[in-house]
């Protein structure tokens, strides 16, 4: 079932109308869905005898929401403070690299978290300190 997921009490609502013998004709016209919708719901509810649709697969997030706005912020406050320093002020040395990091932050366009550069260093002998 590509797209969107159709929410459960509309789902609850197509069951019952199956229940109450209503056809795969029907039903759609009642809950405003398109008959293959309809009809995959009660397929599903046939087979496996549950509405609710399968967990997505895959690795679940290293970083909750929260976590990942926080260090945004942190992120957007102190431009120059490096992804080291950030794992060490919010606490994330253990649960998330360094690595996973910078590319979380590249990913929303939060690139180029270096260190100051040095003073007193020429204009084409910059380097980080």
């Amino acid at each position: 079932m590509p797209g969107k997921t159709t929410a459960e009490p509309i789902r609850r609502l197509i069951i019952e109308k199956y229940n109450e013998r209503f056809s795969i004709t029907e039903i759609p016209k009642s809950v405003n869905k398109a008959k293959s919708t309809v009809s995959d719901i009660v397929k599903k509810y046939r087979q496996e005898g549950t509405i609710l649709p399968k967990k997505s697969p895959g690795r679940p997030p290293k970083l909750s929401v929260g976590t990942k706005r926080r260090l945004f912020g942190l992120s957007k406050a102190n431009p120059s403070m490096t992804v080291t320093n950030l794992r060490a002020e919010m606490d994330l040395t253990n649960a998330v690299s360094a690595r996973t990091m910078r590319r979380l932050l590249n990913k929303y366009g939060l690139v180029g978290r270096i260190a100051e550069i040095a003073r007193g260093a020429g204009e084409g002998q910059k380097r980080l300190v």
